[in-house]
C-alpha cells in the first residue's frame, strides 16, 4: 500500500511540474511575443471570450483553441471559409478577433493597412470576415466594412479546440491564478519532498541503529557462549585433576591403615625384616539358646553357659628368627 501511495504521489508531482513548466513557458512567450499571443513551436493557444463563433462548425465561449501561426506571405493565400485570428482596431484600440472569411477584396478595391491606428489604402489583398453567430460582416464604428490584411492576421484555426479549458488558461495567466495554481502547488510540493526526505533519513537512521543493536546483541551472545565454554572446560579440567589425584593416593585397609606399596626385589635386602604378626584373638563362642520353659515344671537351677567361659589364650611361640644385619 505504501508503494502505491508513493507511486501516485510521484505521478501527481510530475504532472504538476510539467503543467507549471508549460504555463510558465506560455506566459513568458506571451510577454516577449511581438503580437502578444503565447506561442510554442509555431502554435498558439487562445481562450474564447465571446459567443460570436458558436456553431456546429465553430467553437464556444470558454473553449481553448489552437492556432497555427502564419507569415505575411501565407496570409495573402487564404481563401473563403478559413477561420483566422487577427487584430481589430476600433476607436483607436485594438483587440483580437477570430472570425471566418466570407469575401476577398483585391487591389482594385478597398485594400488598406493600419499604421498606428490609421487605415492606409495600399491596394493589397484583404479579407471580409464574419462570426458564425453574428448577423452580418464585421463593420467599423462608422458602418464601413472592417478588413483583415496580411499585417494584422495572427494565425489560422484548423478546427482544434478543448471545451472549457480556455477559461482555466485565462485564470492561470492572471496574477491570482498564477499564485494559486503554480506558486502554491510548487510550495506544497517543496514541503512534501522535504517531508519525504526527513522521513527517509529517519528510516535510514532507525535501520542503522537496529543493525548496531543486532550486532551488539550478537557480540554479547558470542561472548557469553565463549565464557560458558571456557567455564565448562575449566570445570572439566578440574574434575580430571581431582580424579587423577584420587588415583595417585595409596589404598586404605579395613582397619584404617594405609596399605604399603609392593617393594622392588632389589630393595628387599635393604629393608628390615618385618616382625611376625600377632596371632589373632579367638572369637568368643555365641551364647547357647535358652531352653523353653516346661509348663508347671519345677524350676531347675541355671547352669552357667559353657560359652561364657573364655578359652585360654594360645601362647605365641617366641620369634627366634635371626635379624639380618645391614652391611
Amino acid at each position: 500500500m505504501k508503494r502505491i501511495l508513493n507511486a501516485i504521489g510521484n505521478i501527481i508531482v510530475t504532472l504538476v511540474l510539467v503543467f507549471a513548466i508549460l504555463v510558465t513557458v506560455l506566459v513568458i512567450t506571451s510577454t516577449k511575443s511581438e503580437i502578444g499571443v503565447p506561442s510554442l513551436f509555431g502554435y498558439a493557444i487562445m481562450n474564447v471570450e465571446t459567443d460570436s463563433m458558436e456553431s456546429e462548425e465553430g467553437f464556444f465561449t470558454g473553449d481553448l483553441i489552437l492556432l497555427r501561426m502564419i507569415e505575411k506571405e501565407e496570409a495573402n493565400d487564404l481563401k473563403v471559409g478559413d477561420v483566422i485570428t487577427f487584430w481589430r482596431y476600433l476607436a483607436n484600440e485594438r483587440y483580437i478577433e477570430t472570425h471566418r472569411i466570407i469575401e476577398n477584396i483585391y487591389e482594385n478595391q478597398y485594400a488598406y493597412e493600419v499604421v498606428d491606428g490609421i487605415r492606409i489604402h495600399n491596394g493589397k489583398k484583404c479579407y471580409v470576415t464574419k462570426g458564425d453567430n453574428t448577423p452580418g460582416a464585421d463593420f467599423l464604428a462608422g458602418g464601413e466594412l472592417d478588413y483583415a490584411t496580411d499585417n494584422t492576421i495572427i494565425g489560422v484555426w484548423e478546427g482544434k479546440s478543448i471545451p472549457k479549458l480556455g477559461a482555466a488558461i485565462k485564470f492561470l495567466r492572471s496574477q491570482m491564478g498564477f499564485m494559486v495554481c503554480i506558486v502554491a502547488p510548487l510550495a506544497l510540493l517543496f514541503f512534501y519532498e522535504l517531508y519525504r526526505f526527513i522521513v527517509t533519513m529517519n528510516e535510514k537512521k532507525k535501520e542503522t541503529a537496529l543493525a548496531e543493536v543486532a550486532a551488539s546483541e550478537e557480540e554479547i551472545r558470542q561472548k557469553a557462549i565463549a565464557e560458558y565454554l571456557e567455564k565448562q572446560q575449566a570445570e572439566q579440567a578440574s574434575a580430571d585433576g581431582a580424579s587423577a589425584n584420587r588415583e595417585a593416593e595409596p589404598a586404605v585397609s579395613d582397619d584404617g591403615k594405609a596399605a604399603k606399596e609392593p617393594q622392588n626385589p632389589q630393595n628387599a635386602a635393604d629393608e628390615k625384616t618385618p616382625d611376625a604378626p600377632d596371632a589373632p584373638n579367638t572369637p568368643d563362642a555365641p551364647d547357647a539358646p535358652n531352653t523353653p520353659d516346661t509348663p508347671d515344671a519345677p524350676n531347675t537351677p541355671d547352669t552357667p553357659d559353657a560359652a561364657d567361659e573364655e578359652a585360654p589364650a594360645a601362647e605365641v611361640p617366641e620369634d627366634k628368627t635371626p635379624t639380618a644385619e645391614t652391611k
